[in-house]
């Protein structure tokens, strides 16, 4: 059997994210239009009877295309969300966005599906606040008009691709992963803690913290205690050396 393609995989997971949301807003653009049209209809009766329909209210002045939210799902095109070597994945333990010597990312094994947005600003002007990376998904998602999903059916629509693509979280898990949500991984493809790779890492981690003086990662350093002891006390001795 063929080893899965990741980038490949990847690929359709963006797309099957965005055929997701895109038919979902296309279903809230019709409801609204249905919406504004019985409410216009509503007011035009009231106005001719000279009283207030049930049905009327508020018609806004944007259409309902202009005033949902916008997402884009693409596969991320930076080189640390590609493979890693093990100097690459200390320096993004000793940056603090990563608390593992063992990323599936070393093994080629991981990418990232980023999102992009564009969330209607407030009033009847229309126009929408745009960012091509959102760094904080919470914000596109809700119970307001302008909301296609909640924050809950995302997830759920997020962990529904991942299983129709075989992807599994950072924690090597089913379902949307808070923390580094953004990130797939291959299932069973995190490289062994012997792997030389992964020695590179936990040296290269040891030799910052303990010798240049860089900050610990304590989470990091608390999940991997026993496989970075050794490095740490070599790298504490050459620190010591140089003092003297």
């Amino acid at each position: 059997m063929p080893e899965p393609n990741i980038d490949k995989k990847a690929a359709d997971f963006a797309s099957g994210m965005n055929s997701r949301y895109n038919a979902a807003r296309t279903k809230k653009i019709k409801a609204l239009q249905a919406q504004d049209a019985k409410r216009t209809k509503a007011n035009k009766e009231g106005e001719k009877r000279g009283m207030c329909m049930k049905d009327g209210g508020p018609v806004p002045k944007t259409k309902p295309e202009d005033r949902l939210v916008r997402l884009t799902f693409k596969v991320a095109t930076s080189a640390v969300t590609k493979k890693r070597t093990g100097l690459q994945q200390a320096k993004s333990v000793l940056s603090g966005k990563s608390w593992t010597c063992a990323s599936n990312h070393m093994a080629d094994k991981a990418r990232h599906v980023n999102m992009g947005s564009e969330i209607p600003k407030k009033g009847d002007k229309g126009g929408f606040d745009k960012k091509s990376y959102q760094s904080k998904p919470r914000e596109c998602f809700g119970s307001e008009e302008k909301y296609v999903w909640t924050f809950e059916q995302f997830k759920s629509e997020w962990g529904s691709e991942m299983k129709k693509q075989g992807f599994k979280n950072y924690k090597g898990k089913d379902g949307y992963g808070d923390g580094d949500a953004y990130h797939l991984e291959l299932p069973d493809s995190r490289p062994k803690r012997s792997d030389k790779e992964v020695i590179a890492c936990m040296v290269e981690y040891a030799t910052q913290t303990r010798v240049n003086g860089y900050k610990k990662n304590e989470k990091f350093e608390k999940s991997w205690s026993k496989d970075l002891r050794k490095h740490i006390e070599s790298a504490e001795k050459k620190a010591a050396e140089k003092k003297k």
